[in-house]
This record gives C-alpha cells, structure tokens and sequence, in this order.
C-alpha cells in the first residue's frame, strides 16, 4: 500500500509537506502541489481513512435509517444522500427499518457503535418516546442528526420535509372542476402515520371541496392495493375516480381495473402520490403528487455534513413544496402556467 512517505520519496519532498499538499494547507507552490496530486495519482495512493480519523476524531461516514429498502419512495432520498456524501468524502451506511419502530431504534444503536458522525432519518411511520430520547442522547454525544420525515418531529434537530397541502388541495380542486362524483379514496391501513396525516388531509380536502367519497383502507404495497381495488370494483364499476394514498396503490389500481375489463381514464380516473418513476412508464401514465425526495435528500445531506464539519447543532427546518405531474390517467385543469404547489 502507498503511503505519502513513498510520494514524498518520489517528488523529493517531506511527507509532511505531502500531508498539507493533498489536504490543501499550508503555503506550498502550486507548481509542488499539481506535482505531489500527479505522483499520488500515478502511484494510486489511498488516503488511510482510520488514521485520518484518529488524527480528526471523525470516522467520515454517515449512517441513514429508512423505512423500508424495498419500498419505491425510498430509492431517490438514498440515491441523493449517497451522491452527497462521496462528493464530500464520506461513506454512507444504510440501515433498513423494515417498517418497524423497534429495528428502527435498533439502527439508531448500531450506527452510534459504530462511531458514526452523523445519521439521516427517513421512515414515514410512527415511532415511540425512546427513540426521539435516542436522538436527543446521540446528540449530546456529538452525533449529528437530521430527520427528512414528518414521522420523527421533535425539538433538537433539524427537519427537512416536503409540504403536499397544496398539491392535495389543487388536484381534489381538479377533480371537483371535473364533475366526478363517485370518488373513492383508497388509503393506507387505519392508524398508519401515511392515513392519518397524508389520508386525513385527503379527506379533508374532499369534502371542502364538495365531495363526499368513499374511503377505503389498504395495504401500501401495489399486491395489497390491486386485491383491495378488484374486490370493490367488481361490486362498484360506477366508480368515476380514485385518489391513491401513493403510487405504488394507485398502480395496484391500475392492474385490478385491467383484469375487470375497466379503461384509465376512459372509464374511471386515477391520480397517485409520490412521483415514483414507474409512473411515467406505464400505460396510461400515472397523474401524481412529485414529491421533492432527490431533493430532501441533497439539501438535509448538506445541512448534516456543514453540522459535522462546523460542529454546530442547528434546528433549522427546511420546507420543500411538492408539484404536480399530469400524466393520462386523470386529465387535470391548472389555471394558466401554474405547475408548482407553493404554500
């Protein structure tokens, strides 16, 4: 393994001067430090990442816990965290919950014996007492923290979160403008973090807005959605729209109302949440909520890295505003070139 005495052997310098020249201290000539970068190039040298951390008290890397690793809505916040920390020189460990408030804690634990310097948080479902009191310890002991997820609020760290109450309210605005009357809303499983605040405020702006719907309660996954979906549609092919909980519902939708025989959108609408990917692929594409999750994920990445380096403990809270994505499967009316949600 090369080490900065083989480079400083190789340019007829001192390591420590080799030291300073790849960390960019110190009042070397620029001319040196171009030719010390090109040696360590040539010689593939590697920084040693345990005695940079002994010599800082940093171990360079972040810790994540998400809610579940199989689940779509994840993939871009985990894709965005990773990108910003390799920019920054730090490894990214990702811990899976796997939907459940006692792996979550656990994560948390894992990842303070690990000596990591700081942890994202993106769940999207209820977690108890002990594990904001783990946070709140995690801190006090020098860890930074940043939670992405309306689930885990609380005083003492930051939170960077999207805002959806606009986007609910202009789509079911939209549906009303449509003159669709039998609606159903399809939501997650009664007691879920994801019903009873994104579920509520659907409701909510439902019946603001003159509709009365029906509401049913699903598993999230598009398996549990498409058996929900087909059992109520076989019994209710009167149905002239549905609002699903996510996209992953609405696509579990989309394949019950293929096997009954019913046309999206000639027959029944259909509108998601979320943005996922898929919903651009599939026919007819999905219309959603695009939830900002890259950019959740780029901006509360940088906020804990300029914790970690600043060793502050700021609370700032960072409100990013959702938009919408008309796809085929509900033809919306947006009021002239109006295609962002601002609160």
């Amino acid at each position: 393994m090369v080490s900065i005495k083989d480079i400083a052997k190789e340019v007829g310098v001192t390591p420590a001067t080799v030291s300073m020249a790849l960390n960019g201290k110190g009042s070397i000539s620029l001319r040196t430090v171009e030719q010390i970068k090109e040696v360590a190039q040539r010689m593939h040298y590697v920084p040693h990442k345990a005695a940079k951390a002994l010599k800082t008290h940093k171990s360079y890397t972040i810790g994540m816990i998400v809610g579940s690793i199989r689940n779509p809505y994840f993939q871009p916040v985990i894709a965005a965290v990773g990108e910003v920390a390799t920019e920054h020189g730090y490894a990214l460990v990702l811990s899976d919950a796997r939907a459940d408030k006692d792996m979550a804690y656990n994560a948390l634990q894992n990842l303070q014996s690990m000596g990591v310097d700081g942890i994202v948080i993106s769940l999207g479902f209820y977690v108890d007492q002990r594990f904001s009191d783990k946070i709140l310890e995690l801190i006090a002991s020098g860890i930074k923290v940043v939670s992405f997820t309306l689930s885990v609020k609380g005083s003492g760290w930051p939170l960077v979160e999207q805002v959806e109450d606009a986007c609910i309210e202009e789509i079911v605005q939209a549906i009303s403008n449509s003159n669709h009357h039998r609606v159903t809303l399809i939501s997650s499983r009664i007691g879920t973090w994801l019903d009873e605040q994104r579920g509520e405020k659907m409701r909510e702006a439902l019946i603001r807005n003159g509709i009365d719907p029906i509401i049913l309660h699903s598993g999230i996954t598009i398996h549990e959605a498409e058996e929900t979906a087909y059992a109520f549609l076989s019994e209710h092919k009167e149905t002239e729209m549905i609002m699903a909980i996510n996209d992953e519902v609405a696509m579990g939708v989309m394949f019950a109302a293929r096997k009954l025989g019913i046309r999206i959108p000639q027959e029944l609408s259909l509108a998601g949440f979320d943005g996922s990917s898929f919903t651009r692929l599939t026919t007819p594409t999905i219309t959603t909520v695009l939830v900002p999750l890259r950019e959740i994920g780029t901006k509360g990445t940088e906020l804990l890295i300029h914790n970690i380096i600043n060793n502050t403990n700021s609370q700032e809270q960072i409100f990013i505003p959702c938009s919408l994505q008309e796809g085929e499967s509900f033809r919306m009316t947006i009021e002239g070139d109006k295609k962002r949600c601002m609160c």
